[in-house]
């Protein structure tokens, strides 16, 4: 069977042989590139799904099958298909929220139309990127809230209650994602020796980057105990197992995770917003943002530096205390 560069080379040569260089060749050359650079299974997916969604809006509008032939005008109609269409790619159902996608959501598509052009080039398949004519989206600055300290405990109360399925498992993890605020890709990784029965556990972030994150007792104890009375063996390696035994999906994680905050009867909530909960509240009690960013796998400081720009949005005491309305409105009820 031919191995990984058997395959890309059979790709290259067809792609480099005079013929037509048609999208959907140059889409497999980039994604057998990425898999010969070692990017996480994650990294695979989530570009396999971005150009699926562009090849079938190509096909649906009929745009030109050359990829010299496609231009910064296509791009731009494409993104914006994608920021105004609530319902695409052919499913009504698409967007749970039935709405048009996220600055964000767009941004992330033009990133890798740009990368996968850009290898383009370096491969001599074409001269020019046409991302290059369209410009990112500007992005909202958003506040996002974090769950409170109550929201946090009917959560995991809602692990904890009674004879609930998977509970010691969801208890785990949502005491992981708060604890150390893993990304949900890399929870979903967590290989069972991750674990070294300490209060430490070994992730692999962006990149495959590896890094040490500390657990509190109590999170390491339901580490054991979930592994130790739930889990069972299996021939799988992944520490999360979901249905059947297969590994934990991160689909299986967002639908776990609502399933536990209808439970608790609080607001909806997905595998972010536990990252979130957990930068947040690092910043609010003063932990260093240089060590934050080390903790989450930033590659950027200004990453790390947003959750503390939030945290000093969190400051109704502090204005109560140091507004001068409400210094007033203290002298004029002491003078009564």
């Amino acid at each position: 069977m031919a191995g990984k560069n058997d395959c890309y080379d059979l790709v290259f040569r067809a792609l480099s042989s005079g013929a037509e260089v048609t999208l959907s060749s140059v889409i497999g050359g980039f994604l057998l590139s990425l898999e010969l650079e070692n990017r996480t299974a994650a990294t695979l997916t989530y570009n396999r799904k971005i150009l699926k969604n562009f090849q079938w809006y190509c096909d649906q509008n009929e745009l030109p099958t050359d990829l010299k032939d496609i231009n910064g005008w296509h791009i731009k109609n494409f993104l914006a298909y994608i920021q105004t269409n609530p319902q695409r790619w052919g499913n009504p159902k698409h967007s749970r929220a039935n709405k048009p996608a996220k600055a964000s959501t767009v941004a992330r598509y033009r990133a890798v139309l740009h990368c996968m052009w850009n290898w383009a080039i370096r491969e001599e398949l074409t001269d020019h990127n046409p991302v290059d004519k369209t410009r990112p989206p500007k992005m909202e600055s958003r506040i996002i809230e974090p769950l409170n300290d109550a929201e946090v405990k009917a959560l995991l109360d809602a692990c904890k209650s009674g004879n609930s399925e998977n509970k010691r498992r969801d208890l785990a993890i949502v005491l992981l994602m708060l604890d150390t605020g893993l990304r949900a890709s890399e929870l979903c990784g967590l290989k069972l020796d991750s674990w070294d029965q300490s209060r430490r556990i070994k992730v692999y972030g962006k990149g495959r980057k590896e890094r040490w994150l500390s657990l509190s007792a109590y999170t390491a104890k339901a580490l054991w105990d979930y592994i130790q009375r739930e889990r069972g063996d299996s021939f799988f390696d992944e520490l999360f197992l979901g249905k059947e035994g297969k590994p934990l999906t991160w689909d299986a994680l967002r639908r776990l995770l609502e399933r536990r905050a209808a439970e608790a009867k609080i607001r909806h909530i997905h595998p972010h917003l536990m990252r979130h909960t957990f930068a947040f509240n690092w910043a609010r009690a003063g932990g260093p943002l240089h060590a934050l960013q080390t903790l989450m796998g930033h590659e950027r400081p200004d990453m790390s530096l947003k959750y503390g720009r939030m945290a000093s949005t969190d400051a109704a005491e502090l204005h109560k205390q140091y507004s001068p309305i409400e210094r007033l409105n203290l002298r004029f009820r002491d003078k009564k």
